[in-house]
């Protein structure tokens, strides 16, 4: 059949290139005498078909394309497409990984960025090698895109740490940089987001309350305690998250100050049930005297933070 009507096949996917149904047909069949014909459609077809083909071929991954499409990828920048470079990923080539190196290198940043991200998926050395240096290369003047951010953290190069902190204050996305300073950083990044906290905005804020409660858990109570009297409830709910975490006599003294000194319901409310959480007995005792409050709010928020820790 294929032979007998190459011509409507090929008036069919010039008027139909977006979807090339005939092709894709005989790429899904299971029959060995449909996927030479639509590799034979491949090798004779114009460019713009051959696009299309490709990008069909990738819906249907057979070892047979692997070197079709290797090939078409060579022909030359019409070739090294998102769409191909997606099939040939998809059916494999012993030839793959200098075909995503090539990606990198392409004027388009989609098609590089889809290159990467296969890199960063793969799990030889050879591929992380090449997606780390490519990621250090492009952070030396540009915020991290993509999988970036994912691949530092994973592999934890101590020559990210300098960059993302050079990138940090023009930012747009400082959220993810905090996170990623904090799985890579030391003390010395610690000081270089406390730097920074009182001029960010309250989200990031809270991104670095959890950051320093992991890399220098006294510059975290310092601005916990600070954090607790702001009246922010999101800030509050970051710094007693972090506090219930660290579960210290400090802690205990840090929410007993606070909730002296509190006069909002919410920030109190938080407090008692945080304090419930330690089940210090000095903890037990605060809660026992708000329970005799002459403010029938606090007595009963007491009572049910002294039952909490009770079935705790």
């Amino acid at each position: 059949f294929f032979f007998q009507a190459e011509d409507g096949i090929r008036d069919h996917c010039v008027t139909g290139v977006q979807t090339c149904a005939l092709p894709i047909c005989l790429a899904s069949s299971r029959y060995a005498a449909s996927h030479e014909a639509v590799l034979e459609l491949l090798r004779g077809e114009s460019s713009k078909i051959r696009k299309a083909i490709v990008r069909g071929l990738a819906q249907f991954p057979r070892p047979l394309w692997s070197q079709a499409i290797y090939d078409f990828v060579q022909t030359g920048p019409d070739g090294m497409n998102a769409e191909a470079v997606n099939a040939l990923v998809q059916v494999g080539h012993p030839r793959l990984l200098e075909v995503l190196t090539r990606a990198l290198a392409d004027s388009n940043p989609e098609l590089q960025l889809q290159a990467l991200a296969v890199l960063v998926r793969r799990s030889d050395r050879a591929s992380e090698q090449i997606a780390l240096d490519y990621t250090l290369k492009y952070m030396a003047d540009k915020d991290p895109q993509g999988p970036m951010l994912e691949l530092l953290n994973r592999v934890k190069d101590p020559r990210s740490l300098p960059l993302l902190q050079s990138r940090f204050d023009a930012s747009t996305q400082k959220s993810s940089l905090i996170q990623s300073l904090t799985l890579l950083g030391d003390t010395g990044t610690a000081q270089f987001l406390r730097d920074r906290y009182d001029a960010l905005p309250t989200n990031d804020k809270g991104d670095v309350l959890r950051g320093l409660n992991r890399l220098a858990p006294r510059m975290f109570r310092e601005l916990a305690e600070a954090a607790l009297l702001s009246n922010d409830n999101y800030l509050m709910s970051q710094a007693l998250q972090g506090l219930n975490e660290d579960g210290g006599p400090e802690v205990v003294d840090l929410m007993l100050t606070a909730l002296e000194k509190s006069k909002e319901p919410n920030a109190w409310q938080q407090l008692m049930y945080s304090l419930a959480n330690t089940g210090s007995p000095k903890a037990r005792a605060a809660l026992q005297k708000q329970r005799n409050s002459p403010d029938a709010n606090r007595r009963n928020v007491a009572t049910n933070a002294l039952q909490n820790m009770r079935f705790r």
